[in-house]
């Protein structure tokens, strides 16, 4: 039994990470991984100082998953029951606990909320659901379903959700500096919003600070410090135990573990979380974002491997994720600590000449394994890769936005840049391509929720909720577009081309005079 932890110090990951938090423009950032193995150690790293608090966004999902979990270890509950056995309000539909657990339910997404939703105003949200015809069962990612999760546990325990919580897993895993809503704790890290759009903006990262929101408690309004995630994790790779006290069974862990529904490729998701099986081992993992605040996690069950990290900067989950993914392949000796660098793996594989519709040419070019860029006859400057085959630019006119590798079997053909699309001139010649969006495109905005950007590509409509977001968006019907990738694959959009006006769920946004 193990009941002690050996904190332990690595200056090369430190120095990945301290750069990392530059490069990606976070406030305050905090890593920590844990090994736990037959030498248990724990890595800790803080851009700041230790013990900073951060709200984790959808990382509190792992924990309701959790403590539905700890009730269906009795009799009385399964997990799959019926929702609306708990729920007597909830309209009647085939819907089980566990399709919750797993957004399968067909529920949508949600619509912000900046506290915990009533019954009432529940029931507005599933009107629409409600007459829709039932279909086959498949993955769509969905507040809502965790939100209805949160009130199931308080119907079954007689309790607040936040009060279960503490009780059932904040307490016995000592995670003393874990809660919802606001914390009243200095240390709770003031959060930052993507400042994107703006006239001014001169990188994808800009943020300023904004007021710190509350949001449904269930769903993704939890607040903890890589400390007290550290004792979460090694309660779930030690098959439900830490420091001797048993918090999950095994058989609960194992559920946690082995359920996973296909959502594409060797995606999976699972039951909180989602799921990579590779040939070396499985991989469970989340990038959550709160109003301001992001936050991932890694769990490699098989090398008994957890890292989480966390930052006080809005859409930085996949961002944060791959320090994560980088920083495991390091310790688990897969890359050496030269290796351990914000460079792409394979520098040959974008080296050449590329070319846009307006004539622009980017020269890309290698030495010593390292990216260089220039636009025309600019200045050369080095790419940044930041995972999922993205990098950062240097060059003037183009800093404000991503670049993203096109990747046709195995091979990069062209490169995405913001409202830019340079194709590799050994491919084919860039012919210019009719506008058929040139009277809708533009910057839309909402009082609260910011800016989005709206405009063709490649003679395609891209929805962009940020320099580092965007969706490609596919006419279903006059005005109705269903988003066919991105941070909310499959849902649709409805665009007023008369007045220039976005719905985006049950929010608004409204055309600009400014250009993206």
């Amino acid at each position: 039994m193990k009941t002690s932890i050996t904190q332990t110090t690595d200056s090369r990951l430190e120095d990945f990470l301290s750069i990392g938090c530059s490069y990606f423009n976070f406030h305050e950032c905090s890593v920590a991984a844990v090994s736990y193995g037959p030498e248990e150690q724990l890595i800790s790293w803080h851009s700041n100082k230790e013990n900073l608090i951060f709200k984790v966004g959808s990382l509190t999902k792992v924990v309701t998953a959790l403590a539905v979990l700890q009730l269906a270890e009795k009799p009385a509950f399964d997990l799959n029951d019926q929702v609306c056995k708990y729920l007597k309000w909830l309209p009647g539909r085939d819907v089980t606990v566990l399709d919750l657990l797993m957004h399968t339910s067909g529920l949508p997404r949600g619509v912000p909320h900046y506290s915990n939703p009533g019954r009432r105003k529940l029931l507005m949200e599933l009107k629409d659901w409600q007459q829709m015809k039932p279909q086959v069962k498949s993955y769509k990612y969905s507040n809502l379903g965790y939100i209805l999760l949160g009130k199931i546990i308080e119907v079954v325990t007689c309790m607040s959700y936040a009060d279960y919580v503490q009780k059932e897993i904040f307490n016995p895993l000592g995670m003393a500096d874990s809660g919802f809503g606001n914390s009243g704790d200095r240390r709770l890290t003031i959060p930052h919003a993507l400042s994107c759009f703006s006239e001014n903006s001169k990188s994808p990262f800009e943020c300023s600070p904004i007021p710190l929101l509350s949001a449904p408690e269930a769903s993704f309004d939890m607040y903890s410090t890589t400390g007290d995630l550290s004792k979460l994790m090694r309660c779930i790779l030690n098959k439900g135990t830490y420091a001797g006290k048993r918090v999950l069974t095994p058989t609960s862990i194992q559920v946690l573990f082995s359920s996973s529904i296909p959502i594409s490729g060797h995606l999976n998701s699972g039951i909180g979380l989602l799921h990579i099986k590779t040939r070396r081992s499985s991989c469970f993992f989340l990038s959550a974002e709160h109003w301001g605040h992001s936050a991932s996690m890694l769990l490699i069950p098989e090398k008994q491997l957890g890292l989480v990290a966390m930052a006080n900067r809005s859409s930085a989950g996949s961002d944060l994720l791959h320090l994560l993914q980088t920083a495991k392949r390091y310790l688990q000796g897969d890359i050496s600590a030269c290796e351990l660098n914000f460079n792409y793996s394979n520098p040959e594989l974008i080296t050449g000449l590329y070319k846009n519709e307006q004539g622009d040419v980017l020269q890309i070019e290698s030495r010593s394994g390292m990216n260089f860029a220039r636009l025309n006859q600019g200045h050369v400057t080095p790419l940044i890769y930041k995972g999922q085959q993205c990098f950062i630019l240097k060059i003037a006119g183009l800093s404000q936005y991503l670049m993203r590798l096109h990747m046709v079997r195995q091979q990069c053909t062209g490169i995405y840049i913001g409202p830019y699309y340079f194709e590799k001139a050994e491919h084919k010649d860039v012919c210019s391509k009719p506008r058929f969006y040139q009277s809708i495109a533009g910057i839309y905005t909402h009082p609260i929720n910011g800016r989005i950007a709206l405009f063709e590509r490649k003679g395609l409509l891209i929805l962009a909720y940020s320099s580092l977001q965007e969706a490609t968006l596919r006419e279903v019907t006059p005005g109705v577009f269903q988003q066919e990738n991105g941070p909310f694959s499959n849902e649709r959009i409805h665009i007023n081309r008369s007045r220039k006006e976005i719905l985006i769920g049950d929010l608004k946004f409204r055309h600009t005079q400014r250009q993206y």
